[in-house]
Order: structure tokens, then C-alpha cells, then sequence
């Protein structure tokens, strides 16, 4: 009979409402009868009904089938619990199988950290020709879904980077605000501001 194991598996904690993260159930191999194996979540630094929805149940592999995804609810909250939280799901009973090595999975449910824009610079360049703006230096720790660019002069401009030029010469901040894919916004990126700095003077 085959071996059914379970993988550790990790998610980014959601800010509201929930998000579900896939515990992965598998078989050493297909077989050719239905399989079943128990499962149940178990408290470490994370907490049931505080930071996940407790679940256990019975997980059924079809005949032929080598892997089942049980979905655990991960609650939201804005708080910094200080990187990640873990809880464990374990598996237990199995039919028409054996237990094997991992039994029990570590569940992480990681901080969801803002993100940290950078806009470059600084930027020194002649009246009127077009400086480019550059802010492949913003980092977060899940995907940035928006950058939206002031330039100081009443102008604005979207993209990872964009392209500028200004009409008369002085100092003007140029502001990078992005946007990740849970909604985190933030603007810049210490030390701030950054400047763009025309100047008459260099050909």
C-alpha cells in the first residue's frame, strides 16, 4: 500500500478577511483504491480562532489520485506578530495505506510587511530633456500591482519607471507611491525626499 505523507506550507497573513492556505496530502504512489487518512490542526505560536480556523476531518484519495490540497482558513489582522507564526497539521489513520514520514506539517503564516519604495535618484539633468525615473529598486514581500510617480512640478506619471522632463530649473521631489498585492501602500523610500535637479548649466 502507499505511503501517505504531508508538506510544510506557508502563507502571507492576510491584512482583512481571510485567505486560504493549501496543505498538501500525498501518496508514495497512485493506487488503484480509494485511500483515506484523518487530519487535524494542532496550536503552536499560532492560535486557532485568533489566527487560523481550527479543521480535522477525513481526506479521501480516489483511486488513481496521488495528492489532496486541504484548505486552512487564515484569519486576517494589520498586526506585527514579529516575522512569522506557525501552527502544525497532522495526519493520522490512514486506510488503504500507510503512514509515513512527514506526519505532521508546519503551517507559517508569514507578517505581511509593507512594502519599501524607491525612487532613485538624485537626478540632475538640463532644462527641458527628459529624465528617467527608475523604481526597480522597490522591494516587498509580495508583488507591487501599482507605481504612480509626482515629479514636484505638478505632473505626474505611472509605471515601474517613467520619463520626465521639466520646464524651468530648480529642485523639485519627485515621489514614488506603489501599492502591493494586499493593498499595502507607501510612498518613497528612507532617506527621503528624493530631488530631481535640472540644471541650466550642464550640456
Amino acid at each position: 500500500p502507499p505511503a501517505v505523507t504531508i508538506a510544510d506550507a506557508s502563507v502571507r497573513e492576510p491584512r482583512s478577511a481571510t485567505r486560504v492556505m493549501p496543505v498538501r496530502v500525498s501518496l508514495s504512489a497512485p493506487s488503484a483504491f480509494e485511500t483515506r487518512v484523518d487530519f487535524a490542526t494542532r496550536n503552536e505560536t499560532a492560535l486557532a480562532g485568533q489566527d487560523y480556523q481550527a479543521a480535522s476531518g477525513t481526506l479521501t484519495f480516489a483511486p488513481w489520485t496521488s495528492y489532496v490540497d486541504t484548505p486552512i482558513v487564515i484569519l486576517g489582522d494589520t498586526l506585527d506578530e514579529g516575522g512569522e507564526e506557525t501552527f502544525f497539521v497532522d495526519i493520522s489513520n490512514p486506510v488503504g495505506g500507510t503512514l509515513g514520514t512527514p506526519s505532521a506539517a508546519t503551517a507559517s503564516i508569514v507578517d505581511d510587511r509593507p512594502p519599501r519604495p524607491h525612487a532613485g535618484g538624485t537626478y540632475w539633468w538640463r532644462v527641458g530633456a527628459p529624465i528617467g525615473f527608475d523604481g526597480s529598486g522597490t522591494t516587498d514581500d509580495g508583488t507591487i500591482v501599482d507605481y504612480q510617480w509626482t515629479f514636484g512640478d505638478g505632473a505626474a506619471g505611472s509605471g515601474l519607471t517613467a520619463v520626465h522632463p521639466y520646464s524651468a530649473a530648480g529642485t523639485y521631489t519627485a515621489t514614488l507611491t506603489v501599492t502591493d498585492d494586499s493593498g499595502q501602500t507607501a510612498d518613497n523610500w528612507k532617506p527621503r525626499p528624493r530631488s530631481a535637479t535640472p540644471d541650466t548649466t550642464r550640456r
